[in-house]
């Protein structure tokens, strides 16, 4: 057991309007179809990877593992269900 966790590596797909940014900075970032872009990134944790997607507000998804794709799925569901309608005066 590493200190870091389980480590893997996850496919992520990035909208075009995401796209540019990770062509110039992320290492191994690769165009793809429409203006997108893929990246395989690496990761210590799992709840690390989540949050790392969920920040990205929509413009990145996990294409593999299937596992994590699920898991960044489930959490964005929560996170729905957690937000209340604000009333406006």
């Amino acid at each position: 057991h590493s200190l870091g966790g389980e480590v893997g590596i996850a496919r992520i797909w990035f909208t075009p309007e995401r796209a540019r940014w990770e062509l110039e900075g992320r290492p191994g970032a690769q165009p793809a179809r429409g203006g997108a872009a893929v990246a395989d990134v690496t990761y210590g944790s799992r709840e690390w990877l989540v949050s790392e997607i969920l920040r990205y507000r929509g413009q990145a998804e996990v294409i593999e593992p299937a596992a994590v794709r699920t898991q960044v799925r489930r959490s964005a569901e929560r996170l729905l269900q957690g937000i209340s309608p604000v009333a406006v005066r």
